[in-house]
């Protein structure tokens, strides 16, 4: 089960930056339309990530942090039609903080998926 949760959050980490990815191709071409729809990825999927941790017996922050990633990517819902609903130069502002709450879930994931490959200490 421990050799699924590496996959699962080296997967994690892989969506993630591919979310990034479609957010600054979607800013170049004013089309957000795949980096909206991969957004639903990005909330499941954290989740899922922390079943197979507990179920990999993993430390409780690699069950912690997927579950900090799944509220932050509400949150970013939350600012992301806050902003939408603002004049140009306001929303604009908003967005930008849209963007630095996505460099903190993609840091997130990154410490997920560098905690899952790092072989863990014995309790001797």
């Amino acid at each position: 089960m421990r050799s699924v949760h590496k996959a699962a959050a080296a997967l994690l980490l892989l969506v993630m930056a591919a979310q990034m990815f479609l957010a600054a191709s979607g800013a170049a071409g004013r089309d957000f339309g795949p980096h909206r729809a991969l957004g639903y990825v990005t909330f499941v999927l954290p989740l899922l990530v922390a079943v197979v941790a507990a179920a990999a017996r993993q430390p409780r922050r690699q069950l912690l942090l997927p579950v900090a990633i799944a509220v932050l990517v509400s949150i970013q819902v939350l600012i992301a039609k806050i902003a939408e609903n603002m004049d140009d130069t306001a929303g604009h502002y908003v967005f930008g903080l849209h963007g630095l709450v996505g460099m903190l879930v993609l840091a997130l994931a990154g410490a997920v998926a560098a905690d899952a490959i790092r072989p863990q200490r014995s309790s001797a």
